[in-house]
């Protein structure tokens, strides 16, 4: 074979892997398996899409049959021609033929293989079986292959193709829907993670979300798998909304899935959902702040929104703090001094624009600046708190005492951000100051002036 083929999936980046390589891209000392980036500029060569996405993306309704048909048939052609000896590209162009309504060129597919194979017990002639049973539907016919893939399934019980089968051609599954569900979820149970078997356990969701009757850790992978595919629709966002105060602990692998669910149905009652679920959770990174900023923008009321609104800002970031966010805590402040320094940080920084926001609150941050002196705080924020608050003016002899060791600390920071800890050594020390580091930062008493 003279043309220097490659299976890659091209809408990849470069470090995506090539699945399979011709034999004219090997003669050129190219390694199979290697990535697109490490074939040299210089080699020309045709790229061929994976046929498993091909088929995810037919069976999703992205591309129509006679696409997904005319696609299959050239890769399969392919892939025939780098692995001659392989049925399986044969029957598999059998099987997008018979899909694509060519029976005639399927059937001399299957007619050659049929003469061919030695071997009838083997999970390939089940594959074979189950394309003759969509040449011919006559009942009768179609039961009798059944039969037969069953017992090739009987000495194979865990091959993935002949048990996908059986989905299609099993009466029991075929005419069920809810137990064809419950079999896929089963076999995914057993450690099979087929990618057919995840499409064709969305599709049955797909075809009807109320399939969804609980997020366990068998939906989680299914729609795991379909918000990597970008497959979520509407339907199956609004099920898992309802289904959402169902759990009880937050689980990280379903963020993305909510994420997509959002997309399908940007709506204030998926805004709540997720709100509600992530504060349950306690979950309040600034990854998460978007969700809460959305919350406040709809004027949505939750238990705690306005808290996890604050607590997830980024602590070096100054913003706008919409107003429902200024009233509230003006006169609620049971957050820790640290996330309350945040809110006031924001407040100094817009007393330009919101002069009477900063005049309503400005005793507030008195008295907040003079209670953190007293315990001997000190951060960035607080930082720019003292700076603006504390007029000489109001410090009385133990204020003033007790703002000398505030305002004489120095921050620490360390390059390794995973240093928990810095002792710091000085002769004048009668022992080491323990200073406790964040994130690879930390706060120091100056103790003296060398």
């Amino acid at each position: 074979m003279t043309a220097r083929l490659v299976v890659a999936d091209p809408e990849r980046t470069e470090k995506t892997i090539c699945l399979s390589i011709s034999p004219a891209m090997k003669k050129l000392g190219i390694h199979n398996r290697c990535r697109v980036f490490e074939i040299p500029k210089s080699v020309d060569y045709i790229m061929a899409q994976p046929r498993m996405q091909l088929y995810i993306d037919y069976r999703l309704k992205r591309i129509v049959t006679g696409v997904w048909a005319k696609s299959s048939v050239e890769l399969l052609d392919h892939l025939a021609i780098l692995e001659p000896e392989e049925p399986m590209h044969r029957l598999m162009k059998a099987q997008a033929l018979l899909i694509n309504r060519q029976k005639q060129e399927a059937s001399w597919i299957l007619t050659d293989y049929k003469r061919e194979c030695l071997d009838r017990t083997t999970p390939v002639w089940g594959y074979y079986l189950y394309l003759c049973t969509l040449m011919e539907r006559e009942e009768s016919y179609v039961d009798r292959l059944t039969e037969e893939i069953e017992q090739i399934f009987h000495h194979y019980p865990d091959d993935s193709m002949l048990f996908w089968i059986l989905l299609f051609v099993k009466d029991e599954f075929y005419r069920n829907n809810s137990r064809r569900f419950k079999a896929i979820e089963q076999w995914i149970g057993r450690g099979f993670h087929s990618p057919y078997l995840y499409l064709e356990a969305y599709y049955l969701i797909w075809q009807d979300p109320y399939l969804l009757s609980g997020l366990n850790d068998f939906t989680l992978k299914i729609l795991g798998w379909a918000a990597k595919q970008d497959a979520i629709s509407k339907d199956i966002a609004l099920q898992v909304r309802n289904l959402l105060p169902e759990q009880r602990e937050y689980q990280k692998k379903w963020y993305p899935v909510l994420e997509k669910c959002y997309e399908a149905d940007p709506s204030e009652e998926m805004v709540a959902a997720i709100c509600t679920y992530l504060i349950r959770g306690q979950q309040f990174a600034p990854r998460y702040h978007i969700w809460y900023e959305r919350g406040i923008d709809s004027e949505i009321r939750i238990t705690n929104l306005y808290e996890a609104f604050l607590i997830s800002m980024d602590q070096n970031e100054v913003a706008a703090i919409p107003k429902m966010i200024q009233l509230y805590f003006q006169y609620n402040s049971g957050l820790s001094y640290r996330h309350m320094a945040v809110l006031y940080v924001n407040i100094i920084a817009a007393k330009e624009k919101q002069p009477d926001v900063y005049h309503k609150y400005r005793r507030n941050m008195e008295q907040f600046a003079l209670a953190q002196i007293v315990a001997g705080h000190m951060d960035d924020n607080l930082a720019v708190i003292y700076r603006e608050i504390l007029p000489v003016s109001i410090l009385n002899e133990k204020l003033a005492h007790k703002a000398a060791e505030v305002l004489f600390v120095h921050k620490l920071c360390c390059e390794n951000r995973g240093i928990a800890k810095a002792y710091i050594l000085h002769w004048q020390l009668k022992e080491p100051q323990v200073v406790t580091l964040t994130n690879g930062c930390g706060y120091l008493k100056e103790s003296c002036k060398d």
